[in-house]
């Protein structure tokens, strides 16, 4: 015994059904595609209404964004990055975020305090961006720039927390649209 045929695709080509197996209604699904003569047999039956008429195709609205959703989404901006704007320096300096770069800035920004406190004043810090430019940055730049980036990259990372938290801008949870630019600190050059 067959019931409740509805289409489960917007082209038609896919029906569910319920069958009756040993007392219990189970979803059936036929294609006239079918490798098994059953499913596409079914299929045709249905489709001639032999099991009453097919409901419409409904399609079903696009799942709610998770904190996985959040994480990846957060963790490709990190990984694409943005740029920052140096004193004296003529164009913004692209740096990404990847757990790697993050440590490396670290060490650059410690080898900077030192240098600094040691009064040298030069461009002898070099520092390789995310186009692979290569840039001598004096101290003060290097601290600046190391400053600025880690403060996107937290900044990145706090809105991820509102939105997973519901808290701040974010007061009804992960938006649908978390994917969008407006949401997340800007990519482009700060100062």
């Amino acid at each position: 015994m067959f019931r409740n045929p509805r289409y489960a695709s917007p082209d038609k080509n896919v029906i569910v059904l319920e069958v009756e197996l040993e007392g219990e209604w189970t979803p059936f699904i036929a294609r006239p595609s079918d490798v098994s003569s059953i499913g596409a047999g079914l299929f045709a039956r249905a489709h001639a209404g032999e099991f009453g008429e097919v409901a419409a195709y409904v399609e079903l609205p696009d799942p709610a964004p998770t904190n996985a959703d959040v994480n990846a989404e957060r963790d490709k901006r990190l990984h694409d990055g943005a740029s920052f704007a140096v004193t004296g320096i003529a164009d913004p300096i692209p740096l990404q975020g990847r757990e790697a770069d993050k440590s490396v800035y670290l060490a650059q920004l410690m080898r900077a305090q030192g240098m600094k406190a040691a009064g040298v004043t030069d461009p002898a810090l070099r520092i390789r961006d995310a186009v692979n430019n290569i840039h001598w940055l004096t101290p003060d730049q290097m601290i600046e720039l190391v400053s600025v980036g880690m403060a996107w990259f937290e900044d990145v990372m706090a809105v991820s927390w509102a939105m997973k938290d519901a808290t701040g801008d974010f007061p009804d949870g992960i938006p649908s649209d978390l994917s969008n630019d407006a949401h997340w600190p800007s990519k482009e050059p700060t100062e």
